[in-house]
């Protein structure tokens, strides 16, 4: 359990830098890239996830 923890709190970090940082630049031309860095994020996070819960148990 404390490896799915570290991995969400690693993953909640870049997901946040990369928002933040789409919000920075220029809005229109980073939304999709915004968009697609938060769906490989979400997917990571639940591969890493749903891995780490199956060799935990």
């Amino acid at each position: 359990m404390p490896i799915a923890v570290c991995i969400l709190l690693i993953s909640v970090f870049f997901f946040s830098s990369w928002t933040i940082t789409g919000l920075l630049v220029d809005l229109p031309m980073q939304i999709l890239n915004v968009v697609i860095s938060l769906l490989g994020a979400v997917t990571l996070v639940v591969v890493l996830a749903f891995a780490a819960w199956a060799f935990g148990e």
